[in-house]
């Protein structure tokens, strides 16, 4: 702290006030899930309702806007998936807060009171993490194994339920959300990202036939007419289109069925980092209060830790005050 009384000594020269500028998490993960339909458990619930399959996850891509390249696991044993995708969160979480504790935190973040310090702390901590329909399908996807090994990691769970649809998940190192609550009820993953400019066109993939875990081992890629869609009533894709997918495996060097799981999984990762850094940078300096009232649960840390840097407080020395050069932060109000 220093004092000098303006009085006393007159204006000091080159000592501009400060201006405020409120900063939002600056990184994200994205991540993606795939399953397989298994259809042993096949029965009917109902005489109107009948369950076909049971899905069970496979794999996972995962990247983030400082590590970009995506980071892909395959286990065909569901429980070890879920692990590894814990571990690889916590891997590029913890990258990610080293980054934002050397942007944002001063050195001598001691001599500020210790509520403050905790804000400071908590903002830091929470990593986003984001995908796209994951309250809906994702995270709903692997709750029988991933809330275990969250509770594993962490020490208070806060979740918003909508239905069977998770709104958002907090944990002391993570934020999940989905960015379909951000969109409209009709906008598809394919349409989000091509309203960014994304260039990367969604890729296909034959569920019907994937329905076992056995079947990433089968070399190459199954027939056009295992590419019908129960879902859809007819083939997810054209034979034009299924005759790229042949020259995307080829170019691409793969030789099992495995090797286009990861291309397909990886390629839902990287258009969806890049339009939602688009996302972001179109909503800033809009009202109302731009870039900070998207995703105010978590990527903007806009209710509980977005935060002003603050260098150096100045106030009148004619009303009492005093030169405050002392680094700190100020929350949002």
């Amino acid at each position: 702290m220093i004092e000098a009384w303006e009085c006393e000594v007159g204006w000091i020269k080159g000592i501009a006030e400060p201006k405020e500028e409120t900063k939002s998490y600056p990184h994200v993960c994205f991540y993606d899930f795939e399953a397989y339909g298994d259809d042993k458990n096949r029965k009917e619930l109902t005489e109107m309702l009948k369950l076909e399959n049971e899905h069970v996850p496979i794999s996972v891509s995962i990247g983030d806007t400082m590590e970009r390249e995506p980071t892909h696991i395959c286990e065909r044993d569901p429980e070890e998936l879920v692990r590894k995708f814990v571990e690889e969160l916590e891997r590029r979480g913890k990258q990610i807060r080293d980054q934002v504790r050397e942007e944002f935190v001063p050195e001598d973040v001691q001599l500020l009171p210790r509520k403050q310090r905790e804000q400071i702390n908590e903002w830091c901590n929470q990593v986003p993490i984001v995908g796209f329909n994951s309250g809906g399908y994702d995270l709903n996807l692997i709750k029988k194994y991933f809330v275990e090994k969250m509770a594993e990691k962490t020490k208070k769970i806060k979740v918003a339920k909508k239905g069977t649809k998770t709104m958002f998940m907090h944990t002391d190192g993570f934020r999940f959300l989905d960015i379909k609550n951000y969109l409209g009820p009709a906008t598809s993953y394919d349409k989000w990202v091509r309203a960014y400019g994304s260039e990367t066109q969604k890729s296909w993939f034959p569920y019907n036939w994937f329905d076992t875990p056995e079947k990433l081992d089968f070399e190459g890629l199954p027939d056009y007419e295992e590419w019908f869609s129960n879902l859809k009533g007819g083939y997810v894709l054209t034979q034009e289109e299924y005759k790229s997918c042949q020259m995307r495996f080829k170019e691409k060097g793969m030789t099992k069925f495995a090797d286009w799981l990861r291309d397909y999984n990886n390629s839902d990762v990287a258009p969806g980092l890049e339009a939602l850094e688009k996302m972001r940078r179109e909503r800033r300096g809009k009202p109302p209060r731009g870039e900070h009232a998207l995703l105010a649960e978590g990527i903007s840390g806009e209710r509980r830790g977005a935060i002003r840097p603050k260098k150096r407080r100045v106030r009148n020395a004619q009303r009492g005050g005093c030169w405050n050069t002392e680094p700190g932060f100020h929350k949002v109000p």
